[in-house]
């Protein structure tokens, strides 16, 4: 066989050729057979891709239906639409970064803080400004400030003379005997009547730029928390643009027996109310009694009152304590048993330390030594001494006044020209 078909090349048997099935037959029927089954097989591959072919179509027709998509129009709508929400998406990406946002966490830190901020409008509401000018004292109080006993009360007060030094024109509404919770004979002249008399006449509020309230001595043992801290809130209240300043019981040269519970309340409500409180003026006109007229600062003693005052709202103190020394060597006439070598006081706010080593000429219980312009306790205090040889020795004092009572052990009775010494210290509102 020399001939052959075009497509498989089989081999053809031609005119004269011996018929051999075994060989030229068989070799093409096995070329036919490896042929058609290469097709069948390649016909369900293709079928079977027709099929995935045909399912996938289906699907997408059903996911393009779904996003609207029913023709080229409405494709080319989506993918615009598409195009656009990827760059307003990159866009926001862009901000938050600007903004630190970069995942949940920093995100809600951003929200956080946007909630804690205030608006202008709600921020003006909470903090209040300033004015510039301010050029007002507002005064409440009792007979203290009221300038009861100096020579012209108008101006002679020391709640005016503060204000004079510091420059700024007073509104005094203080009247003596009221207090806290005591008004005057009438009643109506509480510190908190006295405050909303204040609010009543002072139209400006802006222009107050203290409002000072001094006193105290005249309310009773019965003086709660609550009637001090409703008063000294209420200030702050009608005058939101001022400092409110309060000064707790004001007091004479006397000691101030007997008000430590007040001044102890006074002194609470004004630290827990946050107001502007002074400690230490009970003891300004103590060991000072040339400067009072009964229990009121004269002029002179008023004036002493209205320069701490001053100093204390210049400066902002939350305390006007006097820290002095001095030496004495004065003593009564009639102490002709003692020959004083060295006394000193010293005065640290409402601390009083004294420090006395003395020459008895003779033993005595007289008075060894006193403190000039004092007054005294009403009673008296022992307290322990000795002698240069140690002996231990007893004295009083009463306020006034160093006594010998006794040495120990043994009775009333000591040898003279011998050296005494003391040192003690105490708190006036202790007593």
């Amino acid at each position: 066989m020399t001939d052959y078909t075009t497509n498989f090349n089989l081999e053809k048997y031609q005119t004269g050729d011996a018929a051999n099935l075994n060989d030229q037959y068989n070799a093409s029927m096995n070329i036919i057979d490896a042929n058609m089954y290469k097709i069948n097989t390649n016909a369900n591959t293709a079928g079977g891709k027709a099929t995935q072919a045909l399912e996938t179509a289906q699907n997408n027709t059903k996911n393009l239906t779904a996003l609207g998509v029913t023709d080229t129009e409405t494709a080319t709508q989506l993918k615009t639409k598409i195009n656009n929400t990827a760059e307003t998406a990159q866009n926001n990406t862009n901000k938050l970064t600007a903004l630190g946002v970069t995942d949940t966490s920093t995100a809600t830190q951003l929200k956080n803080r946007i909630n804690d901020t205030y608006t202008k409008k709600e921020s003006d509401n909470r903090y209040l400004q300033i004015p510039t000018v301010q050029d007002t004292l507002i005064a409440i109080g009792d007979s203290y400030f009221e300038g009861f006993r100096t020579n012209k009360p108008a101006t002679d007060s020391m709640i005016a003379v503060a204000s004079r030094l510091l420059g700024l024109t007073c509104h005094n509404f203080a009247v003596g005997g009221t207090g806290f919770h005591n008004g005057d004979s009438t009643g109506d002249n509480t510190f908190s009547k006295q405050l909303d008399k204040a609010a009543a006449r002072i139209t400006n509020k802006t222009s107050v730029k203290y409002v000072v309230i001094g006193g105290g001595r005249n309310d009773p043992d019965s003086l709660t928390y609550n009637e001090v801290a409703d008063t000294l809130t209420k200030a702050k209240r009608l005058f939101p643009y001022s400092e409110i300043c309060f000064i707790p019981m004001l007091w004479d040269s006397t000691y101030p027996i007997g008000k430590s519970h007040n001044y102890s309340t006074m002194l609470n409500a004004g630290n827990y109310t946050d107001t502007w409180t002074v400690k230490d003026a009970p003891s300004w006109g103590l060991y000072r009694d040339t400067e009072m007229t009964d229990i009121h600062p004269n002029t002179n003693g008023s004036a002493r009152y209205g320069h701490y005052i001053a100093n204390i709202l210049k400066h902002h103190l939350t305390a006007q304590p006097r820290i002095e020394r001095w030496e004495s060597i004065n003593k009564d006439p009639g102490m002709t048993d003692t020959n004083v070598s060295e006394c000193n006081v010293y005065i640290n706010g409402t601390t009083v330390t004294i420090n006395m080593r003395a020459h008895l000429i003779k033993w005595a219980t007289d008075a060894i030594y006193q403190i000039n312009g004092a007054s005294t306790l009403g009673i008296w205090k022992i307290l322990l001494a000795w002698f240069d040889d140690a002996t231990p020795v007893r004295v009083k004092f009463d306020g006034h006044k160093l006594s010998v009572v006794d040495v120990f052990p043994g009775g009333p009775n000591g040898g003279p020209n011998k050296i005494i010494n003391t040192c003690f210290t105490f708190n006036i509102m202790d007593l």
